[in-house]
Order: C-alpha cells, then structure tokens, then sequence
C-alpha cells in the first residue's frame, strides 16, 4: 500500500510523513498511490477537483480539516471518502487509524497449507502472544523483505 500525502500549505505534511516511514508505510510522491491524505484549511477548488478524481477512481481518501473549519463541498457519499476533523495533539491517531484500516482492507486471500507441527505453532503463538495467525505470518513476510531491501508496495497485483 502507498500514501500520497496532499498538504498545499504544508504545514503538517512532513511530521506525517515521517511518522508514516518510522510505521514502514509506503508513500507516493507521484500520483501512483492507494490512499490519499488531503490537509484541507479553507475551501481549496484544485484541492477540491484532486479529492473527489481520487475517490471517484476508487482510491481511498482521507480529507483532515481543522477542529472548528466546515468544508463546503466535501461530504461523505463514497465509501472512499472520509472526512475527519484534527487538532494538532490527534492528528497523527487519526492518519494512523486510518491507514492500518485501509491496510487490512486490502488483504488478499489465499490457502496455505501446513504440516501439524507448524500449526502447533501458530496455535502456540496466536494462544500466548494475543496475535492472530495470519497477522504473524504477515509480519515474518514483511520483515524478510525488509531484510531483502525489497520496497513495500513493489509488486503490483498481477493483472488478470
């Protein structure tokens, strides 16, 4: 998963962005995103027209406006718009809440078959650790790219 940040003022991009790296999310910085985080202070049409071809392209949006600040031509009628409203201490709950929604709403299916030792110990960690199966294995899958050096959100889905 990759997130376009979009702070025209850019008064909040770059502590979002770092807490964004330090969580080993992926982000975009030329428009081939899956999440888009749009800082809104006043009515803003060009910001205006870019969240709603976002959403309307099917990519998730999350428009932050300012305790205290009414965005005039932005409502939630998507299931890809969200608009939440910040202070400067809950800022970065809110971006993070939303993108690990966002990351579990894009996993993917598939079976995988193991032997019973192995499930002895998936048991084993999801009984002991509160951790679920899938997200263990997950985290060794991320970690081993990590390792690798491969870029989170590298590989594409393939096409059908």
């Amino acid at each position: 998963m990759k997130v376009h940040v979009l702070d025209k003022d850019k008064k909040y991009s770059e502590r979002i962005l770092a807490f964004l790296r330090e969580k080993n999310v992926g982000i975009d910085e030329v428009g081939n995103f899956d999440v888009l985080l749009a800082l809104l202070y006043k009515d803003d049409t060009e910001m205006g027209f870019k969240i709603a071809e976002a959403s309307t392209r099917g990519k998730y949006v999350l428009v932050l406006a300012p305790a205290g600040f009414e965005p005039k031509g932005i409502r939630e009628k998507s299931k890809f718009l969200t608009l939440k409203y910040f202070t400067g201490e809950n800022l970065l709950e809110i971006v993070s809440a939303y993108v690990a929604k966002r990351e579990r709403g894009n996993l993917r299916r598939f079976n995988f078959v193991i032997d019973g030792e192995i499930a002895n110990y998936l048991n084993h960690i999801q009984r002991d650790y509160g951790k679920s199966k899938s997200d263990f294995v997950r985290e060794l899958i991320k970690k081993e790219m990590k390792n690798k050096h491969i870029e989170i959100g590298k590989f594409q889905q393939a096409k059908k």
